[in-house]
Parts: structure tokens; sequence; C-alpha cells
């Protein structure tokens, strides 16, 4: 569809559209919903066994490789258990070599007639029972080789490491997560949409996202592809949607705060959003000043809600961003009221 789009600060647009004679009694408008920006791929990587944290590698917001040691746990206590592993795999199979040796030589006195058959079956017996241990011990000594490991926490992605909640000489403690990483050349928006706004025939290319916080030409996002949950969360009466953006985007990140643009025939109460330069605060008010039709400023008094960088959420006291004074530092107060 070709509908008006607008990314810039203020009170979310809604535009009408055109689709034919059946929406004349119910229009559709391009309304806008709260979102945010996620990682497709991200991963809180947790402890597996208990031990003190010896080193950490990284930082937060450093770039890493798959497989790459991001902290050591001490693994003192492991080390017994791994030693005395390795020395079962060399009796095992000692006693393995000596099974297989006296089989042979069993055997060959069985071909010259000097054993019974039942000699040469005790000896095969042995023999076998001496794999069976083999095999068993070396199963054992892998499990202690991996849970020697679980005390190298590495990375299992590339990505970026965007928090690390633990401190050198913490100890760690299965399920305590040690790091968390992302990565950034896979993004999606995340919105949870009233029910009674979702249409079945939404398609990708009705989908709009912008991103206030940014400016200039990246505010606007490039939509890939939509996923529309079959479920209605009970308690919100909403639909999860979640759409995938084109990679390229190097000023994005998650947590940030983004617009989800769609198609609706409800009617969406639109959100002001103004700069926080516009707000002031007098002891236990805050406010903001607009001029009114002679050009005065006023103070009025509003409620805020959500901040995202530099801009923050008008909740109450303010319908739209009309003769709203945007840096509060510009005025001179003996002329306000």
């Amino acid at each position: 569809f070709n509908a008006g789009f607008n990314g810039v600060t203020g009170l979310a647009p809604t535009t009408e559209l055109q689709s034919g004679s059946t929406q004349h009694n119910n229009p559709v408008s391009l309304n806008a919903f709260d979102a945010e920006v996620q990682s497709i791929h991200q991963a809180e990587i947790a402890a597996q066994v208990s031990g003190r944290v010896l080193q950490i590698n990284v930082v937060a917001g450093q770039k890493v490789r798959a497989g790459e040691t991001l902290l050591n746990l001490d693994s003192s206590a492991a080390q017994p258990q791994a030693v005395a592993s390795e020395a079962q795999i060399s009796s095992a199979n000692a006693d393995l070599t000596l099974a297989q040796k006296d089989y042979q030589r069993q055997e060959a006195l069985f071909k010259e007639d000097y054993i019974s058959q039942a000699a040469l079956d005790r000896a095969q017996s042995k023999l076998e029972a001496a794999k069976a241990h083999a095999k068993a011990i070396l199963s054992l000594a892998h499990s202690a080789r991996a849970q020697a490991n679980f005390y190298i926490i590495k990375a299992p992605f590339d990505g970026v490491i965007s928090e690390v909640p633990i401190n050198q000489g913490d100890m760690a403690m299965p399920g305590r997560v040690l790091v968390t990483l992302y990565d950034p050349h896979h993004l999606r928006v995340s919105a949870a949409v009233p029910s009674e706004a979702v249409r079945k025939d939404l398609s990708i290319d009705q989908v709009k996202i912008d991103v206030p916080t940014l400016s200039g030409p990246h505010q606007e996002l490039t939509p890939q592809s939509l996923e529309v949950f079959p479920t209605v969360d009970n308690s919100t009466h909403t639909v999860l949607l979640r759409v995938n953006i084109q990679q390229g985007h190097a000023e994005i990140k998650p947590g940030q705060f983004a617009r989800l643009w769609l198609p609706t025939t409800i009617s969406v109460p639109n959100k002001v959003i103004i700069p926080i330069t516009a707000v002031v605060e007098r002891g236990e008010m805050t406010g903001v000043y607009v001029k009114n039709e002679q050009g005065e400023p006023l103070l009025r008094q509003v409620r805020l809600g959500r901040r995202w960088g530099s801009d923050v959420e008008v909740i109450s006291g303010l319908s739209s961003t009309q003769g709203l004074i945007e840096n509060v530092q510009s005025l001179s107060f003996g002329n306000t009221k």
C-alpha cells in the first residue's frame, strides 16, 4: 500500500489509507505501536559447575568470536578426578592387552589339542570382560574431561558482550549468569499489539518501523520478515509481533525503543513524544511551556512516561506538540506565566 510515513519526534501521525469503496465505512489508518529492538541470537551464559572466578577475559561492548575463552573458573576440585580417570584408563588398557595376549596363547594351544574348548571359552570370556571394562572406563574419562571443560567458559557464537554481571573472585554457582552475549548482525523488532488491531491479511509489505531516538535517514528500518504469534495474552489481550530487520544498522542496539506501524481499522491513542530539554521541574511539579494564542509561554503540568535517550513520552497533560517550547533554556522567565 502507499501511506505517508513520518518518523519525526512528536505526536505519532495517523494516516488514512485509501483501499477501495468498502473501506469508506471502516477507514484503514496507519498507527504506531510501542516496540523494542531485540537480538535474534542472544545468550545468557550460566555456570554449570561451582567454582571461584579466576580470570575474566572480556568486558561489556567487546566483540568475541565463537569458541573464544570468556572467563575461567577454579578447576582445582576437578583436577584429581581427571588425573584418576587417566590412571584408570592406563590400567584398563593394560588389562585389555594382557587378556588379548592370553587369548591368543590359549587359541594356539587349542589348535594343537593341548587344551579343551572350555579353557578357550574362559579365555575369550576374560577378553570380552576386559574390553567392556576398558570401554566403561573410557566413557567415565570422557565425562571427567567434559566436566573439566565446564570450568572454561567459551563464546557459543560470534557476537558482542552486553553484560558481565560477575567479578573476579566471585563464587560461580550452577545457574548463575556469568556473561550475556548477543549477535548485532541479526536483529528484530518485537511489539505486543492489541489483538483487534492485527488484521488477518497483514503482510510484511504493510509494516513500517522507525526508531525515534536515531537521527537522519537511519530512523526508518527495513523490515524483512513478519512473525505473528497465534495466541493472545489473556491478561493484556495482545498479540506478539516480531519483525526481522535488514542487516547493516550499526547504530541499532538491543533494548532500544522503536515504533511498529501497522494498518488498522480501530482507533489507537496517539503518543506524544517530546525532547527532555522541554521539561521543567519545580519542586514536585513536572511541566512544560506551551505558547498561547498571543505567543506567551504558559507552564502546563504534565505526567511523563518512558524515556528513550533524549526523548520522553507524555502520558497526560499534553495532547500535541503544537506550541511546545522544546528548550526551556531559551526562555526569558521574566515574561512567563
